[in-house]
């Protein structure tokens, strides 16, 4: 209750409270409450800084209060009001989400996961609080669309966060291919084990393990394709699945027309050209691998450093290329 004898003080607010101000509260609450409902929010601030004032026990006011300060970016301050709304016993879950989202603005997302989940233990109807929690849970935040980070995220607890959204939205693109790439990682990691443990008892489970999971993420995303077809984020990590963890025809031509519609759709992907040059490599088209190697370079000049073509090491076509993009 430190928090709430402190901000009395300095809001100035008495401990005995005037009949009449008490009757005015209601008043001010629903002339901030309609303010912010037309988002005219320096004046929902002032009416809920006044109801506080007046009626400072009354935790949907500090809820208010809250979710203004919040709208305003104004996110420490927002979060102070949300702990004196709980510190009054107020459990909605809506305040336990907007808490969420200031700590996600203010860019601490692990400090707001007890609220997150607090607000999904109250109100569990809420795809896109679900999806967040397997953004959090699977490393995600401070990644693009475009760059997904490498990331270290509590996998299984994701996954169940993209299913707990999809159960509710089962058209939630995002949902899917996120969900895609947890278990593409997931099919990363067993590959790595079943061949760390050749020849022992485990290889074969890992083996199956990893068979297990690429299935699944390359189901999701391709769900997630058809949910949308013209998005070239699902067609692209599609492309990564079959060209990174499988190595036979069938697969790498899914991944060659896989990463050729995202450069149809995005002709400035870097890394889809690339991943087209390695395909390209795989399906033994050098002529296609230069042409897409070079374009990688000429959007993107760390791909100059490729270290995935060393068969071609000695090939002066390949030297060209790279001579001519400034590498010796």
């Amino acid at each position: 209750m430190q928090l709430f004898k402190w901000l009395k003080e300095k809001l100035g607010i008495r401990t005995q409270i005037k009949a009449v101000e008490a009757k005015e509260e209601p008043n001010v609450y629903q002339k901030g409450y309609s303010a912010f409902q037309n988002g005219e929010l320096d004046k929902a601030l002032f009416c809920f800084k006044e109801a506080v004032k007046i009626w400072p026990d009354n935790a949907c006011s500090w809820e208010m209060l809250g979710c203004t300060l919040g709208n305003l970016n104004r996110n420490e301050e927002s979060l102070q009001a949300f702990d004196m709304a709980h510190e009054l016993g107020h459990e909605c879950p809506n305040c336990w989400y907007n808490m969420w989202i200031a700590y996600r603005k203010l860019g601490r997302t692990h400090d707001g996961l007890k609220a997150l989940e607090r607000s999904l233990e109250l109100k569990e109807d809420n795809h896109q609080g679900w999806f967040e929690r397997g953004l959090l849970l699977g490393g995600f935040y401070g990644s693009s669309d475009k760059k997904i980070v490498k990331f270290d995220g509590q996998h299984e607890k994701a996954i169940h966060s993209f299913d707990k959204t999809l159960a509710q939205s089962p058209q939630h693109y995002k949902a899917l291919v996120y969900k895609g790439i947890v278990l593409y990682q997931l099919t990363h990691a067993a590959q790595a084990t079943a061949r760390a443990m050749r020849n022992t008892s485990r290889e074969k489970v890992m083996w199956s393990e990893y068979s297990k999971c690429f299935q699944q993420s390359r189901a999701a995303f391709e769900e997630a394709i058809s949910v949308q077809p013209d998005n070239p984020m699902a067609w692209f990590h599609k492309g990564n699945l079959l060209v990174d963890l499988e190595s036979n025809t069938d697969y790498d031509e899914a991944a060659y027309l896989a990463f050729s519609k995202v450069i149809k759709m995005d002709t400035s992907n870097a890394e889809a050209w690339y991943k087209l040059a390695e395909v390209c490599l795989h399906l033994g088209n050098k002529s296609k691998v230069l042409a897409s190697l070079e374009q990688a370079i000429s959007l993107n000049y760390e791909f100059v450093e490729a270290e995935d073509f060393t068969t071609l090491s000695n090939d002066k076509d390949f030297q060209r290329i790279l001579c001519l993009n400034g590498r010796t």
